[in-house]
């Protein structure tokens, strides 16, 4: 009985040991999970990257892989110490992007899909502009753009965040700024930029 309760004691102990460094023991063989979107569909070849936080902020990447048909997506290889500045981003180009502290366990992602916004750019002449740049800007978060190029009868298709105001500028391929559009909201069939000069 007394040997019993000492092996007992020794598996308690032990779990508590590997409490308290979950994260290191189970990530030292990688990490999975599933890319679905928000209706719980899932996404293939959505890019899921395992990202380093850097102390200026920006992030580096360490590793990258695709998801499967099923959603599904499979990290594999011991993930480098510190685990707290390591985090997980997926990527698809039909939703939003979306990133995550690295957690323990499966970590799924369920991706926002994108909205868009459509629209002309003209001279002042009212000649199509082709090749232009086109940027919207998050009202609320100016961290946040989205950009594009315009088509070769001027037109463009800027995919952004649903439910946003966006401010809506445009650039010739000479240089030439576009008037701004203002809170132009995604979802948005037609937005008309006019070049200044």
């Amino acid at each position: 009985m007394i040997r019993f309760s000492g092996i007992l004691l020794g598996g308690v102990f032990m779990f508590a040991l590997l409490a308290t460094f979950w994260p290191s023991t189970v990530l030292a063989n990688g990490h999975a999970g599933c890319v679905r979107s928000l209706g719980g569909q899932p996404i293939a070849n959505a890019a899921v990257s395992l990202l380093r936080v850097l102390p200026d902020g920006k992030s580096e990447c360490l590793s990258r892989v695709w998801s499967q048909s099923d959603g599904s997506y499979q990290l594999d290889g011991a993930l480098p110490e510190p685990v707290q500045d390591l985090r997980l981003e997926a990527a698809e180009q039909e939703h939003l992007t979306s990133q995550q502290l690295l957690s323990c366990g499966l970590q799924d992602f369920d991706l926002v899909p994108l909205a868009t916004i459509d629209g002309q750019m003209s001279a002042l002449n009212g000649a199509a502009v082709p090749g232009a740049r086109v940027q919207a800007t998050d009202a609320e978060n100016p961290q946040r753009m989205f950009e594009t190029r315009s088509r070769w009868d001027g037109s463009f298709s800027l995919r952004v965040a649903p439910d946003c105001s966006y401010l809506v500028e445009g650039q010739s391929p000479g240089g030439s700024r576009s008037e701004s559009c203002m809170a132009v909201l995604a979802g948005t069939l037609h937005c008309e930029l006019r070049l200044m000069h």
